[in-house]
């Protein structure tokens, strides 16, 4: 874990210099991100080079993890999407950020930021509304009386869940 965090590290550190050096606002307006880390490492020569092409497949190792969840998480909204092998979900989840990526490729920054600020408040009301489940209504003496641990795979015997999808909404 110390090596990413690290590596990341002196990148920022490097690109504390941008307004001190000309190039970095030209190489950014023409190229982007890529660009101003390429310039900013450019001085270090080969060295450089190495850190951006491990910049470049840290990448690809970090979407592993999250590409392989999302075939786990299809897979357990039902038994209708269990049945389909998890491979397929996440060949599904491969293609549908590889076609989103190439399409939004000029909007990036932009899309992320925005992807990032929704994804904020979803988590922020999300937290809450597990906070009082589990502490309100799941507790041991709360309304519902704890959790019934054999009921998690029976359909009926779950709840709709339409109270947690009414707040979420709100939310």
């Amino acid at each position: 874990a110390l090596l990413p965090i690290t590596f990341v590290e002196i990148l920022g550190a490097a690109l504390m210099t941008i307004q001190s050096n000309p190039a970095y606002p030209a190489s950014f307006s023409s190229g982007g991100t890529g660009a101003l880390l390429a310039q900013t490492l450019s001085p270090w020569g080969g060295f450089g080079k190495f850190l951006l092409t491990l910049l470049a497949l840290s990448v690809v190792a970090n979407n592993i993890p999250n590409t392989y969840s999302a075939g786990l998480s299809a897979q357990a909204l039902g038994r209708p999407f269990a049945a389909i092998p998890r491979a397929l979900w996440t060949l599904a989840a491969f293609a549908a950020y590889t076609v989103a990526g190439v399409v939004g490729r000029e909007h990036f920054s932009t899309i992320l930021s925005n992807f990032l600020a929704i994804l904020g408040y979803w988590t922020a009301f999300f937290v809450v509304i597990v906070a009082e489940e589990h502490y309100i209504f799941r507790r041991k003496g709360g309304v519902l009386g704890g959790y019934d641990l054999d009921a998690y795979d029976d359909f009926g015997r779950l709840p709709l869940g339409l109270a947690g999808v009414f707040a979420g909404c709100c939310g």
